[in-house]
């Protein structure tokens, strides 16, 4: 076995709602829970620099902090990319704890009930955010919550390519 497949195999379930954040290691079973928000300053520039993630951010009593919750519109499932970015990378690296992690699998799991569930433009803003977030691949998954077994199975079919269509319906040339 490649020393460096144990590496390269790492999957975290990311489940999240408007009042928290959970991230969870697949192999070591290790998880972070904390609320999503996200604590930037004005910088040099214009350029907001964080200053504050998760749970960290309720101790700040700073008039010059601005407080975002990347995933706390009523309306929309990720409000803010930038921050929800920041976010899942911190998460996950925090999850991770010592062990090294590069380029993990991402199972995304919003826990807020969609009444029409989520549209292309919602999943596909989910997944860039994984992807710049440093994810290798990333799967959003809707409805009931998943066991680990069930995340790594996910996990796996990520980097499959879906098989031809068979069958009477299929349209070849």
């Amino acid at each position: 076995m490649n020393p460096l497949s144990w590496f390269s195999r790492s999957t975290f379930y990311v489940r999240f709602d408007a009042s928290t954040c959970s991230v969870v290691h697949t192999r070591t079973h290790a998880e972070l829970r904390q609320k999503p928000l996200v604590a930037t300053r004005p910088g040099k520039g214009g350029l907001a620099v964080v200053v504050a993630l998760g749970d960290d951010v309720q101790g700040l009593d700073d008039t010059t902090v601005t407080v975002v919750n990347p995933f706390g519109h009523e309306r929309l499932v990720v409000h803010a990319f930038e921050h929800a970015q920041v976010l899942l990378r911190w998460a996950v690296a925090r999850a991770a704890g010592t062990a090294v992690i590069t380029r993990p699998v991402l199972v995304l799991h919003p826990l807020r009930a969609l009444a029409s569930g989520l549209t292309d433009v919602e999943r596909r803003a989910l997944l860039e955010c994984a992807h710049a977030a440093g994810a290798r691949h990333a799967v959003v998954h809707t409805g009931a919550e998943l066991s680990l077994v069930e995340v790594d199975r996910l996990a796996g079919r990520a980097r499959i390519p879906p098989p031809p269509p068979q069958g009477p319906a299929a349209i070849t040339h």
